[in-house]
């Protein structure tokens, strides 16, 4: 994951990028869940729905990889390849784990070189 990259892309610091961080961890977990119900029930529209969500959501905080597992997943599900499709989310699957360990890591680092702000005056 390039943050630096995804940072100078949309113009913010890492104050900036940490809340864009947090919506997106949750959003990377909420859209694989529904990914993989779509797939369970068969349906394909709602699975290239929510992994376009996924491109889009992965691009923006730098996961360029997992944006192009999620464009293939896609792809497949608009297709109607639903054996494709399936070996395209147990990918991205995988390289979510990482994109998720790796915003873990940037929100620490950035929780710890940000200053603590203006000092109360007495």
């Amino acid at each position: 994951m390039d943050t630096q990259a995804a940072m100078e892309r949309l113009g913010i610091d890492p104050a900036g990028y940490a809340p864009i961080l947090a919506v997106s961890a949750r959003e990377i977990d909420k859209r694989l869940e529904l990914c993989r119900a779509a797939l369970a029930d068969g349906n394909l529209a709602d699975l290239a729905l929510h992994a376009h969500t996924l491109k889009s959501t992965t691009s923006t905080i730098g996961a360029m990889k997992s944006a192009q597992y999620a464009r293939s997943l896609e792809h497949a599900a608009d297709a109607g390849k639903i054996d494709e499709a399936a070996s395209h989310l147990r990918d991205l699957e995988k390289e979510l784990r990482a994109v998720v360990c790796s915003i873990q890591a940037a929100q620490r680092e950035i929780t710890t070189t940000q200053p603590a702000g203006p000092t109360p005056r007495s």
